[in-house]
Order: structure tokens, then C-alpha cells, then sequence
């Protein structure tokens, strides 16, 4: 008699396999989400920007977190991107 193949690890495997899809689905959407954040805020210093950026990009798994306890009490507040002046300057009108 050979020996059958038992179904319930594959059972098994496709359960895990799913979660685990899942898993990685919302890392992503949640990693596309601090970027599209990232890129789209006004931080205090460009170059905080620029750091975050490429700290996200490169070591996701650490820098999502990091970012969003760290690195969003950096961005520019509501007011301070229009004192400066140099953002929807008026050329031209005089």
C-alpha cells in the first residue's frame, strides 16, 4: 500500500499561506500610505525630508514605525509654510 498524501497539511499551508498574504498586503498599503505622506508634508528642514524618505524606503519594517512616532512631529505646521513667503507666491502682481 503507498503511502497517501495527507490533505490536511496542505489545508493547513493554505490557511497560513493566506494569512501571511494578508499580512504582507497591509505592510504594504500601510508603507505606500507613509510615503505618499512623506512625499506630499511640508517638514521644518528639507533635508528631514529627504532622510525620512530614503529611511522608510530602506528599512521599512523599522522606519514605518519610527516614522510615524518620530518623524511627523517634524512637518511643518499649518501655519508656517505660508509666513515664509516663498510657497503660492503671487509673481507678476504688483
Amino acid at each position: 500500500m503507498a503511502p497517501g498524501i495527507d490533505l490536511k497539511i496542505f489545508e493547513l499551508f493554505a490557511r497560513y499561506a493566506a494569512a501571511i498574504v494578508l499580512v504582507v498586503i497591509a505592510f504594504f498599503l500601510i508603507w505606500l500610505v507613509t510615503i505618499i505622506d512623506i512625499i506630499t508634508s511640508d517638514f521644518n528642514n528639507n533635508a528631514n525630508k529627504i532622510i525620512w524618505f530614503f529611511f522608510v524606503m530602506m528599512l521599512a519594517p523599522v522606519g514605518v514605525p519610527l516614522y510615524f512616532f518620530i518623524g511627523r512631529s517634524q512637518k511643518a505646521s499649518a501655519g508656517e509654510e505660508y509666513e515664509s513667503g516663498t510657497r503660492y507666491r503671487d509673481s507678476g502682481r504688483e
